[in-house]
């Protein structure tokens, strides 16, 4: 409490209560209105440590600012507590008495989330983030500092604590037993404090199959001919991530996919190159096999069997058809198709793709030319 006096008059307006902590969101606290002069008021949001507090008026039409004396004082740091959280997609949570279970799919996103409160507002916390009640009674200065988290006793990430008082890790889990815990080493303001941790396993993905043509021209079915053979892209990708909007960094399928058919010449097995689903931006193992040129128009059956790793289940005789319609090159010309990319390749960058078609007799050829990517029109 205080008062502003003045020569003359009665001074009017706000009287700001002000500190030197040494952290600096704290250096402004409150605003008193005065009342003939005078004001009063309460505060619990005073930073921990020793340092000055003083009121600093801002001044009306009539008067000029002014600021009072300063005053030491010594505030203790008070017991705090964390609440540790886990966050799927869809605003799904777990804690240490509501666990993920025993069977989180490999590429799962479960991000890790630590809010330090006073201990004696960490309930209200709680249910305020993740039911939207008791919202209300939420009113603490926020800690500072960071946030660690381990997982089965071992490092996982040194998070800083937000302007809203919460530490965040995107974690990409490995298959197998996890136990992710959260330790608060304190600030001025704030005691220590840890988080019972959070239990669950993790298992292999059973990984989305994807085949992709080329040469298909928007037509229903891939176009064949002598010079111009069909590409069957596979994509084994992760089945998380093939409907996730919120991807978390993991690997990408490992091993090999097998292809048989009752295609004379489509068969074989191809190592699986690491790549991204263009359409999905999901992780994927990528093998290409190549139709004969000049297959007969046919729909063909092929079956693919895939090897799995340590993070993908095996499958076998996963079946399928590809109808393949024959270009008739007879009495046409042969031609030579060329391409180039140029430019810096990244998620957010713009390429160029530049290219001929050099037909064998006197007169240039025309119409389009198809780009592909992963066996897919880029769009």
């Amino acid at each position: 409490s205080g008062t502003v006096t003045a020569g003359t008059g009665t001074p009017t307006g706000n009287v700001a209560l002000m500190t030197d902590s040494t952290e600096q969101s704290q250096q402004g606290q409150k605003f008193f209105t005065l009342s003939s002069g005078s004001y009063s008021g309460t505060t619990s949001t005073l930073p921990g440590g020793t340092y000055n507090i003083w009121g600093q008026y801002g001044g009306d039409s009539a008067n000029g600012p002014s600021k009072s004396g300063l005053t030491q004082i010594t505030v203790a740091s008070e017991a705090s507590a964390i609440d540790l959280n886990l966050f799927s997609p869809g605003n799904i949570f777990y804690t240490a008495s509501k666990t993920p279970g025993t069977s989180v799919d490999y590429g799962t996103q479960l991000m890790v989330s630590a809010l330090v409160a006073p201990s004696s507002q960490a309930a209200a916390l709680q249910s305020c983030v993740t039911a939207g009640t008791n919202c209300s009674s939420v009113n603490f200065t926020v800690p500072t500092g960071t946030v660690n988290f381990t997982d089965n006793g071992g490092a996982l990430n040194t998070a800083l604590i937000n302007a809203e008082g919460d530490a965040e890790y995107n974690a990409p889990f490995t298959v197998g037993a996890h136990s992710v815990a959260a330790s608060y080493p304190g600030d001025k303001s704030y005691n220590s404090s840890t988080a019972s941790p959070i239990t669950f396993t993790v298992v292999k993905d059973t990984p989305t199959i994807l085949l992709g043509y080329s040469s298909e021209a928007f037509s229903s079915s891939p176009q064949n001919g002598t010079n111009q053979p069909t590409v069957l892209t596979v994509l084994i990708e992760n089945k998380i991530q093939n409907t996730s909007t919120s991807p978390v960094p993991i690997a990408a399928p490992t091993g090999s996919v097998t292809l048989t058919s009752n295609l004379t010449g489509l068969a074989g097995t191809v190592a699986l190159s690491a790549g991204t689903d263009p359409a999905t931006l999901a992780v994927a193992g990528i093998a290409t096999f190549t139709v004969p040129p000049g297959a007969p128009t046919g729909t063909y059956n092929v079956s693919l069997s895939y090897t799995g790793d340590s993070n993908y289940n095996s499958f076998s005789g996963a079946a399928g058809t590809i109808p393949i319609t024959a270009i008739d090159s007879n009495g046409k010309k042969s031609t030579t198709t060329t391409a180039a990319v140029s430019g810096a390749i990244s998620p957010n960058s713009t390429v160029t793709i530049s290219g001929t078609v050099t037909g064998s007799g006197s007169t240039a050829p025309t119409g389009g030319v198809y780009i592909y990517s992963s066996g897919d029109i880029p769009t």
